[in-house]
């Protein structure tokens, strides 16, 4: 038996291959951040009254959320992420009360609708 004979693909093999190829890729996508309140790397007054997420699609936000950590490790008190009125990919955090001066990182998770679940993080800073 030569090489070309042992490694030749069957005829279903290339249909197969070739209906995968076909495919559209955003099938498999993820819900990925496409912009937040407040931006990455942003400053912001101490009277912010909540984060916004905004995905590329729409999430779950029963399954989603966002946990906003001060530089002294501790969370800011939050409320649960509610999905913005008439807008599926975008989760509203509520904050409790005014943050105090300092740097922040969000640590924010969601779940697609198809049930994926990605996660990510950013910074913000608060100055008076």
């Amino acid at each position: 038996m030569t090489n070309s004979q042992m490694f030749r693909p069957s005829r279903r093999t290339l249909l197969a291959l070739t209906a995968a190829a076909l495919v559209p890729t955003a099938a498999f996508a993820h819900a990925s951040l496409a912009k937040s309140v407040p931006a990455a790397g942003s400053t912001v007054a101490p009277a912010l009254k909540a984060v916004e997420l905004t995905f590329n699609e729409p999430v779950e936000a029963k399954s989603s959320g966002a946990e906003i950590v001060g530089s002294d490790n501790h969370a800011a008190p939050a409320g649960p992420a509610t999905s913005k009125a008439g807008d599926a990919a975008t989760l509203v955090i509520p904050l409790s009360k005014p943050l105090a001066l300092g740097a922040y990182t969000v640590h924010w998770h969601a779940v697609s609708r198809d049930g994926h679940r990605v996660t990510g993080a950013y910074r913000f800073s608060v100055k008076a």
